[in-house]
């Protein structure tokens, strides 16, 4: 398919005459399962460091987080002593409904500004990527998580 602008990529009209970063999508098609996958990755910093979507904003999403969330309580018996980690947790959407029971939480979120609506939630949020190296830091300050999204 060539050379495609990022889809979350919008610009400002500022912008608007410089060269628009592209990156190739390639299309691999299995004819036994018809699994289809992009060839081609994107280096994630160009697709998270500032991300425009946000979560909240979907008030389906909203609805099904709090029962998920309220499920998740009772099927892994969480209490105030736990702690739910959520990798790519946006602007907290999940995680709230976690906060408002009193389960701990801490969220993972490499878009700045996404983690900082999280923040403004109440939401401990790490503004990095979960990685082998986050892992060990966490695991050796003894934040392990009962519950993983």
């Amino acid at each position: 398919m060539g050379l495609q602008p990022l889809a979350n990529n919008l610009l400002r009209p500022e912008d608007l005459g410089k060269p628009e970063p592209k990156f190739p999508l390639r299309l691999a098609l299995c004819s036994a399962c018809w699994l289809m996958q992009i060839l081609d990755t994107v280096p994630p910093v160009d697709l998270f460091s500032e991300y425009l979507y946000f979560s909240s904003f979907s008030s389906t999403l909203l609805q099904h987080a709090k029962e998920a969330a309220t499920r998740y309580i009772k099927e892994f018996q969480l209490t105030p002593r736990s702690l739910v980690v959520e990798i790519a947790s946006n602007d907290g959407y999940l995680l709230q409904s976690f906060l408002s029971a009193g389960i701990p939480s801490l969220g993972i979120e490499p878009a700045a500004n996404i983690a900082k609506v999280a923040r403004e939630k109440g939401i401990e949020t790490l503004t990095e990527f979960f990685e082998p190296a986050l892992a060990d830091r966490l695991a050796a300050a003894n934040r392990q998580a009962e519950a993983l999204g």
